[in-house]
C-alpha cells in the first residue's frame, strides 16, 4: 500500500528531528518556535522535572496512521518500557527518585506495523526544589524545574522589575516592582495577586527564613517597612524603620531583623522589629549587595568599593575585611545549610576566605550578574544576560543543564522545597 500524505510528513519529520542533537534542544530559549517540532500541529516529547515527579507531554495526534505511542525511559538502574493510545499527549510519571537522572524517547506504533523510535531524547531529575528569575526586559518572571532544564510556567508582564524575594514558608516568590504601588505574590502554583502598599519606588526585598517577617526598600522615599507577608489582605500594613536612609540598595532578612546597606552613606545597620539597632558601621566604600546566614548568629557579608572589596559583619558589631580570590566580585550568596559564603566574579565562583573551594565557570556562563546556592543539592545557579546555569559545586563547576533565550535576567532565587 502506498504511504500517505500524513505518513510521508512523519518521515520527513523523523529526519528532522535526527538533525537536531538532545543537548541543543535542551539549551533552546522556551519560547524559541524552533524548539517545537517543524511540522505544524505536533510538539515534541518535553519532560519537565518536579518533586518526585517527571511531567511529559507530546502531541502525535496530527497523523491518522499511528496506532499507539511507546514512551521508553532509562535511569536509576532499571529500563522501563509503556505503550500507550495513540490519542496519548502525555503522562505524570511518579515511580521516579529524587536526584535522579532519567532519559525519556518515544516511538510510534504504525497502524501498517512496526514501530518509528523518534530520535528526540528528554533528560529530567526530579527534586523538591524550584527556581525563579526575574527577566526584565520581557518583564516576565519564570518558574524553573529543579534541574534547570525547562521552565514550568511564566508570570507578568511587569514594568520595570527590581528584586524578588522568596518565602520559604510557602514556596511563594514576591515581586517588587518599581513602577508598582505594592508587590506582587506568586504561588507555588502560579496563582498571581497584587498587594498594594504605600510605596512609591519599590526597591529592595528580602524575607526571613521562617517567613514571619518581609522587609521592603522604597527608592522614592527612601524609608526600609517591614510587614507580615503570610497575612492575606489585599493590601500591606507596612512598618517603617525608625531610621532616614540616603539609598537602601540591599537588604537581607534574618530572624527578627533586617541588614540593611545605605550605599550613598556608605554604612550597613542592623535593624529589628522592635525599633533597636542591633549595629550599625559607618566609613564602608560604597557598599552595595549584602548576604547572610540562617540567623543572627552568623555574620552578613557586604560587598563594598564596586566588588573590589568586601567585608564580614556580626551582630556584636565586628567588622573584618575580607581577602578576595578574585576582583571584582559581581556577587554573593550564603549556603544557609554550611554557612559558606559563595562569591562570583567574571571567571569563577570561590567561597569566601583564603583557603575556600574555586570553581570555574563556563566560558559562555562569566560574565554573570547573579549567584544562588541549592542548600539541598548544593548546585550553583548563575545567571547571565540570556543564560541560566545550573552547575555541580562539586564536581569542579560542572555544568548539570543551561536554559537560554532569556531577555535581560536581573535576579534569581531558589526554594530549596523544605519550607
Amino acid at each position: 500500500m502506498r504511504p500517505t500524505r500524513r505518513t510521508r510528513i512523519l518521515c520527513g519529520l523523523l529526519a528532522g528531528l535526527m538533525a537536531v542533537t538532545c543537548a541543543d534542544r535542551q539549551r533552546r530559549n522556551p519560547l524559541d518556535p524552533e524548539a517545537s517540532n517543524p511540522v505544524e500541529g505536533t510538539a515534541p516529547l518535553r519532560a519537565t522535572a518536579g518533586h518526585g515527579q517527571v511531567r511529559l507531554a507530546w502531541d502525535y495526534t496530527l497523523f491518522d496512521d499511528v496506532a499507539g505511542v511507546r514512551l521508553y525511559r532509562s535511569g536509576g538502574g532499571r529500563e522501563r518500557v509503556r505503550t500507550l493510545a495513540a490519542s496519548a499527549t502525555g503522562l505524570v510519571d511518579g515511580e521516579v527518585l529524587n536526584g535522579t537522572t532519567y532519559q525519556y524517547s518515544l516511538g510510534l506504533l504504525l497502524d501498517e506495523g512496526g514501530e518509528r523510535r523518534l530520535d528526540e531524547v528528554a533528560w529530567a531529575t526530579p527534586g523538591p526544589g524550584v527556581v525563579w528569575v526575574a527577566d526584565r526586559r520581557s518583564g516576565w518572571v519564570w518558574q524553573i524545574s529543579p534541574d534547570g532544564r525547562s521552565t514550568r510556567f511564566a508570570q507578568g508582564r511587569f514594568y520595570v522589575l527590581s528584586a524578588l524575594a522568596l518565602n520559604r514558608a510557602d514556596g511563594s516568590c514576591w515581586v517588587s516592582d518599581e513602577r508598582l504601588a505594592g508587590l506582587h505574590r506568586i504561588g507555588r502554583n502560579g496563582a498571581l495577586t497584587l498587594r498594594a502598599a504605600r510605596l512609591g519606588r519599590p526597591g529592595s526585598l528580602s524575607i526571613s527564613r521562617s517567613g514571619e517577617l518581609a522587609w521592603i526598600a522604597d527608592l522614592e522615599s527612601r524609608r526600609v517597612s517591614w510587614f507580615v507577608p503570610s497575612v492575606g489582605l489585599d493590601s500591606l500594613a507596612l512598618n517603617e524603620a525608625d531610621a532616614s536612609f540616603a539609598e537602601p540598595v540591599g537588604l537581607a532578612a534574618v530572624d527578627q531583623a533586617c541588614w540593611i546597606v545605605d550605599r550613598a552613606a556608605g554604612r550597613v545597620l542592623l535593624y529589628q522589629r522592635d525599633g533597636a539597632r542591633l549595629g550599625e558601621w559607618h566609613g564602608l566604600d560604597h557598599p552595595h549587595r549584602v548576604a547572610a546566614g540562617q540567623d543572627l548568629s552568623s555574620p552578613a557579608w557586604v560587598l563594598t568599593a564596586e566588588g573590589t572589596g568586601a567585608v564580614e559583619l556580626t551582630a556584636d558589631g565586628t567588622l573584618r575585611a575580607l581577602d578576595l580570590p578574585f576582583t571584582p566580585v559581581l556577587d554573593l550568596c550564603v549556603d544557609g545549610a554550611t554557612g559558606v559564603c559563595w562569591l562570583l566574579g567574571e571567571d569563577a565562583v570561590a567561597a569566601a576566605g583564603g583557603d575556600g573551594p574555586s570553581v570555574a565557570l563556563p566560558e559562555t556562563a562569566r560574565g554573570g550578574v547573579r549567584l544562588v546556592v541549592d542548600e539541598n543539592g548544593g548546585a550553583l545557579w548563575v545567571a547571565r544576560g540570556q543564560d541560566l546555569w545550573h552547575l555541580d559545586a562539586a564536581a569542579a563547576g560542572a555544568p548539570t543543564a543551561r536554559l537560554t533565550g532569556f531577555s535581560g535576567l536581573v535576579d534569581l532565587v531558589v526554594d530549596p522545597g523544605d519550607g
